[in-house]
């Protein structure tokens, strides 16, 4: 009898660390993906990648609202504002624009 009931604890045990994958697998998809914006915006404003600045404006959790996630970003004199999309694409979302001298 203690065999099986070291048995079905080790079920159990299983059951709950698969579970727990299984939940940080699904947060990390609703994150946004930072890399995948950044490659945008660099072909965007003709801008080096480690030359941009992303402000993070509306979290990645308004997906769920229908909305994606919000960023800003700034770099090489430009600045311009993507949203990612429920299927993950960024899309600028603003015309982009030449910082001015005071920012």
């Amino acid at each position: 009898m203690p065999a099986l009931a070291y048995r079905l604890g080790m079920k159990r045990r299983s059951l709950q660390v698969l579970g727990l994958l299984a939940a940080m697998a699904v947060m990390e998809g609703c994150g946004a993906d930072l890399g995948g914006l950044r490659t945008r915006a660099a072909f965007d404003m003709e801008c080096s990648q480690n030359q941009l600045r992303l402000t993070e404006l509306n979290s990645g959790n308004a997906m769920r609202n229908g909305e994606g996630a919000v960023y800003g970003v700034t770099g090489c004199g430009k600045r311009g504002t993507y949203v990612q999309t429920v299927q993950g694409a960024w899309l600028l979302n603003s015309e982009q624009k030449k910082r001015s001298e005071s920012e």
